[in-house]
C-alpha cells in the first residue's frame, strides 16, 4: 500500500458521468460535467465497437472537458481528417481533445501532423503525439525537446526509451535538476545514474529529477543519502529512500518515524528492515503511536508492514466509528491476514464511503464476482476505489467498459491504479482496433495477403488498403521493404498495409497487371492508383494526396 498516492490520487465523490475518462490521475474533472447526453448513451458506449457520430460530436463540443482526452483517446473514437483540422486550431490544440486525439491507435502519424507538433511543442496536440506507441523519436524532437527544457513535450520525448541519452543531456538535467527534460531523463529506463547524479539529487532533494534518480533500481544507498533523508524528511527523495531494502534502518530514523509521523520519512515503517531486530516492547510504542494517530502517515504504513503481527484487537478496532473512516482502517482490512467475513463485508457495503470499504475491497480474499453488480450501482464509492484496485480483479472488456462510463469516478481512479491497467488497457485497444478496421495484424504492423484472401483483405475492406507486390528474388524489393514496414507505422490504422508474394499468388499478380517489381497499389473507396514514388517522402507525399491528408 502506498498511502500518500491513495489520498493525493484524487478522486470525486458524486461527479457527473459524461465521457471515458483520461489515464493520468492529474486530469480528472473538477467541474461539473455537461450531461447533454440521454442516460442510456453510457450503455450504447460500452456495447459499440464505434463511437456513433452523434457521440463523436459530443466529444467534440465539450472539447476542453477533460474527460474529452479519454474519450478521443479511444480507439472507437474513429479519427476523421476533421477531427485532425479542429485538434490543430490554436482554441483547441491545447485541449484535452487534442492531447487524446493525438494518442489514438487510428490517428494518422504523417509528416503534416508531425510538423505541426513541432512547431507547437507546448501544445497538447504534440504531446500527445510523442506518447503515441507508434510515434517515433527523430533527432528534430530531441532538438525541440533540449530548447523547451520546461515543456511536457520534453519529458515525454526524453522518457522514451527509444531515446538515445547523451552526455549533453545529462549535463542539462545537472544544470536544470527541476525542469521537465531533467525529470523525463531520469525516469527513462535505459538511464544509469552516476555520481554527478546523486550530487545533483542531493543539492535539490525536493525535486521531481532527484525522486527519480533515487527511484533507479541499480541506486545504492550511501551515507550522504541517509543524511539528506534526514534533513529533508518531506521531500520524495527521502520517501524513495528510506524504502531501499539497502536501508539499514537506525533507532535515530525510528525516533524521526514517530516525531514526524505524517512526513514522508515516515514511510520508512513499511520498509522490510523497520520492524528487524527490535524489541516487543519498542514495536508496542509504534504500535500505540499509530493507533492514537489512524489517519497518519505512519499509521498506515506501519500497519501495511507485512512482518508486523495483526492481532484481534487491531481487526477489531478498525470497526469502530471513530476509526473506519481513517488510513490505518483501510491498511488493516486491506491486509491478507485480515479476516473477510459476511460481517465484515456488510460493515463495508454499510460505510461505502469510509477507507476501511477501500481496504476490505483491496483484501485477496474480497469475493469480487459476487459483489460486481453492486460495485457497478455503487461505483461514486470508496468501495468501488478499493475494488478496482485489487490485484486479483480481472480486468476484462466489461470491467473496462463500464469503468470508461463513469467520468471521474472513484472506480476509474482506482482502476488507474491497478497493477495490470496499463497491459489490459493495451489489449483491449488492439482486439477493438482490428475489429473496427478488419486487421489481421497490430495497428501499424503489415501483414500478407493472398489470392485466396485477396477479396475480404483489400476488396472488402473498410478503409484504405496499400498492397504491396514483391518476390524473394527481387533485389529492388529488398531495398523497398523497410520502407513500407515505416509506412505501416506511420498511418495506423488508418491505412492497412498488406504484402502479396508474387511467386504463390499468380491470380492476383495477373490480374492488376504485375509486369515489374516492386509495385505498390493503392486502394481506395472502389478505385486503384499506383504509386510512382520511391523514396520514403515520395510515397508519403503521394498516398496523402490520394487520403486528402495535409
Amino acid at each position: 500500500m502506498s498511502t500518500t498516492i491513495n489520498k493525493i490520487g484524487a478522486f470525486i465523490i458524486g461527479a457527473a458521468t459524461l465521457l471515458p475518462v483520461p489515464r493520468t490521475h492529474e486530469a480528472h474533472a473538477q467541474t461539473p460535467a455537461d450531461n447533454t447526453l440521454k442516460a442510456a448513451s453510457s450503455e450504447k458506449v460500452t456495447n459499440d465497437k464505434q463511437f456513433s457520430e452523434e457521440y463523436k460530436q459530443h466529444i467534440r463540443d465539450n472539447y476542453f472537458h477533460s474527460s474529452a482526452a479519454g474519450a478521443a483517446r479511444d480507439p472507437r473514437f474513429r479519427v476523421e481528417q476533421k477531427d485532425i483540422d479542429f485538434a490543430m486550431k490554436d482554441f483547441a490544440k491545447t485541449s484535452p481533445f487534442a492531447l487524446g486525439l493525438t494518442q489514438n491507435p487510428t490517428f494518422p502519424i504523417t509528416e503534416a501532423n508531425i510538423k505541426f507538433a513541432r512547431e507547437n511543442p507546448t501544445s497538447s496536440f504534440a504531446i500527445g503525439l510523442v506518447q503515441n506507441e507508434r510515434y517515433s523519436i527523430q533527432q528534430e524532437d530531441v532538438t525541440i525537446a533540449r530548447k523547451n527544457i520546461d515543456s511536457a513535450f520534453a519529458y515525454y520525448v526524453t522518457k522514451n526509451p527509444a531515446y538515445k541519452i547523451e552526455r549533453k543531456d545529462k549535463e542539462i538535467a545537472w544544470e536544470s535538476p527541476r525542469s521537465r527534460f531533467a525529470t523525463g531523463l531520469s525516469e527513462n529506463e535505459n538511464y544509469a545514474p552516476e555520481k554527478k547524479d546523486k550530487e545533483t539529487a542531493r543539492k535539490d532533494p525536493s525535486s521531481n529529477y532527484a525522486a527519480s534518480i533515487a527511484k533507479n533500481k541499480t541506486y545504492r544507498v550511501e551515507d550522504e543519502d541517509i543524511k539528506t533523508a534526514r534533513k529533508h524528511l518531506d521531500t520524495e527523495f527521502a520517501y524513495q529512500i528510506v524504502q531501499k531494502p539497502d536501508y539499514k534502518v537506525t533507532q535515530e530514523d525510528i525516533e524521526l518515524a514517530r516525531n514526524n509521523i505524517n512526513s514522508y520519512f515516515a514511510q520508512i515503517a513499511i520498509n522490510p528492515n523497520y520492524l528487524k531486530g527490535r524489541s516487543e516492547a519498542d514495536i508496542q510504542k509504534d504500535i500505540s503511536i499509530a493507533l492514537e494517530n489512524p489517519d497518519s502517515i505512519f499509521a498506515a504504513e506501519l500497519f501495511s508492514n507485512p512482518a508486523l503481527k495483526l492481532t484481534k484487537e487491531h481487526i477489531e478496532i478498525v470497526k469502530k466509528e471513530s476509526m473506519i473512516d481513517t488510513q490505518l482502517a483501510e491498511a488493516i482490512a486491506q491486509n491478507p491476514k485480515y479476516p473477510v467475513t459476511e460481517e465484515n463485508i456488510q460493515l463495508a457495503l454499510d460505510n461505502p464511503n469510509s477507507w476501511y470499504s477501500a481496504g476490505l475491497a483491496q483484501n485477496p480474499a474480497f469475493p469480487l464476482a459476487k459483489y460486481w453488480k453492486h460495485i457497478k450501482e455503487n461505483f461514486n464509492t470508496r468501495l468501488a476505489f478499493g475494488y478496482a484496485q485489487n490485484p486479483k480483479l480481472e480486468i476484462t472488456n466489461e470491467v473496462y467498459f463500464f469503468a470508461h462510463t463513469t467520468g471521474d469516478s472513484p472506480l476509474i481512479a482506482g482502476l488507474f491504479q491497478h497493477p495490470e491497467y496499463n497491459n489490459a488497457e493495451k489489449r483491449i485497444h488492439n482486439e477493438i482496433v482490428k475489429e473496427i478496421l478488419g486487421l489481421k495484424n497490430n495497428v501499424g504492423e503489415t501483414s500478407n495477403v493472398t489470392d485466396a484472401t485477396f477479396n475480404i483483405d483489400v476488396k472488402e475492406a473498410t478503409q484504405p488498403v496499400l498492397v504491396y507486390f514483391h518476390a524473394p528474388w527481387c533485389g529492388a524489393c529488398k531495398q523497398m521493404s523497410p520502407r513500407i514496414t515505416e509506412l505501416a507505422k506511420i498511418y495506423g490504422g488508418g491505412l492497412k498495409v498488406l504484402k502479396l508474394n508474387t511467386d504463390n499468388n499468380p491470380k492476383s499478380t495477373e490480374a492488376y497487371n504485375v509486369q515489374s517489381l516492386p509495385k505498390l497499389v493503392l486502394f481506395k473507396d472502389g478505385n486503384t492508383t499506383e504509386l510512382e514514388g520511391w523514396t520514403k517522402s515520395e510515397l508519403v507525399a503521394e498516398i496523402n494526396k490520394q487520403l486528402n491528408l495535409k
